[in-house]
């Protein structure tokens, strides 16, 4: 089974609007698709040889399909690809040899507005994003027919498998559906919203943040402090419905106010950072309409919504809040999902 054929799909990354950390819970959260694409290649090779090429690695990893199958781990460059792989083989019953490559894949933001590509620095999906885009093209290129039930399912699978069981899944959900979304735990709830780009800047601390630490570091305040924690994660889930109706009634200021709500749970939760803050406040003070952390927080990005008016005003503020190596990134919401590309 060999093909010169390379087949290619890319997949969306995600930001978290509303519910992080209740999420993991059993909680809904809110979340869209950015416009800020992983890539991945599949091209099918003879005989039984494995090769990865991935960000982060200086040159491509040859393994053989019994090393992928029965490794306990992987290099953390190529983890999400490898587990995914592993698991779309268990998935269609049988192994063959395989050429994956993953890049970033810039995009045009449209209205004149570049877009940044999706890193794995940033904090905003890219693990997932690669997992979905990594499974759709095996899926083309060994011509296997596959559902987005299916596909949410296998990529679901493969973060628990790389995140010691801790992944919520949203993310997964977000680079398959695109749009944004209303979610549960584990997809018992999936919800489009409908609802279109949203006018949001994107600032990066410059700190990339370790997602697991922080969920386990959650954990741990729950396992000490259940009623209080408890009580902070209902309040979130309450607060995520509210901004659902917000959303639907395109009711900004009101959207606004409850990410401010949101960021003081999250305060409470001891997820959020002085970087964090301090881009938090630069945002509202420069006239957002509200401003939160946006993930699992101790860095990456934090999020303010915005009157498009107010917009350069708002950059300003975040790129002058003094912060070494903070950055507006600009990247569109509502994106489309997962996708077979020429």
């Amino acid at each position: 089974m060999s093909s010169e054929r390379a087949v290619c799909a890319s997949a969306p990354g995600k930001l978290i609007l509303f519910g992080e950390h209740a999420v993991v819970y059993g909680y809904p959260c809110i979340v869209s698709a950015v416009e800020a694409r992983v890539r991945v290649c599949v091209r099918m090779l003879a005989g039984d040889q494995v090769i990865l090429c991935v960000p982060g690695i200086s040159e491509p990893l040859a393994l053989g399909v019994q090393d992928v199958l029965g490794a306990d781990r992987f290099p953390s460059a190529v983890r999400f690809v490898a587990l995914a792989l592993r698991r779309f083989w268990q998935h269609v019953g049988r192994t063959f040899g395989v050429e994956i490559t993953s890049v970033p894949h810039p995009q045009s933001g449209g209205q004149g507005r570049p877009q940044d590509a999706l890193s794995a620095s940033y904090g905003l999906g890219s693990s997932s994003a690669v997992t979905v885009a990594t499974l759709r093209a095996l899926a083309e290129v060994a011509g296997e027919a596959i559902g987005p039930g299916d596909l949410f399912k296998l990529g679901y699978e493969v973060a628990l498998a790389a995140q010691e069981g801790l992944s919520s899944g949203f993310d997964v959900a977000a680079a398959i559906y695109g749009g944004t979304l209303y979610y549960v735990t584990g997809g018992r709830v999936l919800e489009p919203l409908g609802v279109g780009e949203l006018p949001l800047v994107v600032g990066y601390t410059g700190i990339k943040a370790d997602t697991t630490e922080y969920i386990k570091r959650v954990a741990q305040r729950r396992q000490r402090f259940p009623l209080l924690v408890n009580t902070i994660l209902e309040s979130i889930a309450a607060l995520v419905d509210e901004a659902k109706g917000a959303l639907w009634r395109g009711d900004l200021p009101e959207v606004g106010r409850l990410m401010n709500l949101n960021q003081g749970w999250l305060q409470a939760l001891g997820v959020s950072t002085d970087e964090l803050d301090r881009l938090i406040h630069a945002a509202r003070l420069a006239g957002a309409y509200g401003a939160k952390l946006s993930g699992a927080g101790g860095g990456d990005c934090m999020i303010a919504l915005v009157d498009e008016g107010r917009r350069l005003d708002v950059e300003r503020a975040i790129e002058g809040a003094g912060i070494p190596g903070a950055r507006v990134l600009r990247v569109r919401t509502g994106a489309e999902g997962v996708r077979i590309e020429g």
